[in-house]
Parts: C-alpha cells; sequence; structure tokens
C-alpha cells in the first residue's frame, strides 16, 4: 500500500478476513521502499503443471460449498483463462516464461 499497489488478500475463513484488514499498524521506511525497488526480478512464476493444480484445488474447494455460485467450475475453462492470461505477457519485460518460450 505504500508503494500504491493493489493488495489482493486471499482468504475465505472470517477470522482471516479480518486479520487481513489489520494492515494500518505499520508503515515501511523510505529506505525499504527502496530495497523492495531495486529487486531486479518483481514476478511471480506459474508453471502449467501449477495452473493445473491450482484450478483442480480451487474447484475441488468451491464444491464443497454449495452457496458458491460458481461450486460447478469448469476446470478446462480456469486453465485456459490463466495461459490466455500468462499468453498476453509475451514481450513484458516480466514475463514469467520469457525463458521458455521459442
Amino acid at each position: 500500500m505504500d508503494r500504491d499497489m493493489a493488495i489482493i488478500p486471499k482468504s475465505v475463513k472470517p477470522a482471516r478476513v479480518v486479520e487481513n484488514f489489520q494492515l494500518f499498524d505499520f508503515k515501511l521506511s523510505k529506505d525499504e521502499i527502496k530495497l523492495l525497488e531495486s529487486t531486479k526480478n518483481r514476478q511471480r512464476l506459474f508453471t502449467d503443471d501449477l495452473v493445473t493444480h491450482r484450478a483442480a484445488s480451487m474447484r475441488q474447494n468451491l464444491s464443497r460449498r454449495s452457496e458458491s455460485p460458481i461450486y460447478n467450475i469448469d476446470l478446462n475453462v480456469v486453465v485456459r483463462y490463466m495461459n490466455t492470461l500468462f499468453s498476453s505477457m509475451i514481450g513484458h519485460p516480466e514475463d514469467p516464461f520469457k525463458s521458455e518460450r521459442k
């Protein structure tokens, strides 16, 4: 937040959601911000196996919640979406698959 970036916490448990909102009790110093900004590679790496595994896990978790509007989510749709998302990174300096592309 000190760097004006959106924060998207992952949580489904009410207690964790409340805990995630308790983030205003500290502030990064200018030196800490400089250190973060000096990091050469600021990317999150995903592989197709990880995407497939996470999509399957998400589908399984959602299927346990009948009140979820997307409890019957199609795993193939999620995998295609993630692959499309990663394809849109082609040419971007932080392309997570740059070294694997031919």
